[in-house]
């Protein structure tokens, strides 16, 4: 993230084609369900409404007290502790032009993927240690740029500021119909976050390797070949089976996300794109065979 070339990102940029129509088809699916509860709600004389205060106080119950839980048995990433961290934070925040304040706390745990809660007025990212071992200094300080600014990309996008909404969604979820309605805008919103946090850091070699830490870990990732994955992506394309696999899922192929974020790149900064591939010769060969250059 070279603070010179940075302005405001415009985000809308980079937010994947038809996100918003899967939005809202994932809210029009829920309709039914939502015409149900107030028929049940007429047949017992409005009692069924009481749902809903007990769902809210619930959620706010439970983000207050795993807020107080972080606080006192994690470390928050301050000014005093992980400076460096919050630096990095502040900065993505102002590059983003997010003025909401965002809480991150460091916690003790062997995956590599941050999470981010965002319920009421509390914003959350939680990143485990194992995450920030090796991500203190050069491209490694890169690889978490990318990381964070994924999160607050998401924030800014107001993929969680409907927080009611997503909940409604989340609940739906459970009922497995609904999935083919519901999981695209998911998707699409992972697409999204994988590029606003390549529009903050503008490392394309640095987004996907941090991409592959979030899939082997650190120590493996370091031994995973590009290339590789992107024939993996190739020999995905056009199976039924592959299809079906990610209509199950909130998440698309991490290989196809490492696709789609090299082909985006392309578009976004042609000199991004063009210094990643001169550097990686063994892909430039095989552009065409890759579905680089279709």
């Amino acid at each position: 993230m070279n603070s010179d070339n940075l302005g405001i990102i415009d985000i809308n940029k980079c937010i994947y084609p038809g996100e918003n129509i899967r939005f809202w088809i994932a809210i029009l699916a829920t309709i039914p369900a939502i015409l149900l509860y107030f028929f049940i709600t007429y047949l017992t004389m409005g009692v069924a409404l009481i749902i809903i205060p007990i769902i809210i106080f619930f959620s706010w119950f439970i983000t207050r007290l795993l807020r107080a839980s972080l606080l006192g048995s994690c470390i928050e990433v301050s000014p005093d502790n992980f400076p460096q961290i919050y630096k990095l934070l502040e900065d993505i925040r102002k590059y983003l032009d997010y003025p909401k304040k965002i809480e991150a706390y460091v916690y003790q745990n062997g995956d590599v993927n941050a999470f981010l809660i965002k319920k009421f007025r509390t914003r959350m990212i939680l990143l485990p240690h194992e995450l920030l071992v090796d991500m203190s200094e050069g491209e490694g300080q890169i690889e978490l740029i990318w990381i964070l600014a994924r999160s607050i990309g998401h924030l800014k996008a107001k993929h969680l500021s409907l927080w009611g909404i997503n909940d409604v969604i989340d609940a739906f979820e459970k009922l497995f119909v609904l999935n083919i309605f519901l999981y695209p805008y998911e998707r699409a919103t992972q697409y999204s976050g994988d590029r606003i946090g390549l529009a903050i850091c503008s490392n394309l070699n640095a987004s996907l390797t941090a991409m592959n830490k979030l899939m082997v870990g650190n120590v493996l990732s370091k031994k995973v070949s590009l290339i590789g994955e992107l024939k993996q992506n190739k020999e995905l394309k056009g199976s039924f089976f592959a299809w079906v696999a990610e209509c199950l899922s909130t998440h698309p192929h991490t290989t196809k996300r490492i696709f789609s974020l090299i082909k985006w790149s392309k578009d976004y900064n042609t000199k991004l794109y063009t210094k990643f591939i001169d550097n990686h010769p063994e892909i430039k060969h095989l552009e065409s065979e890759l579905l680089l250059i279709t």
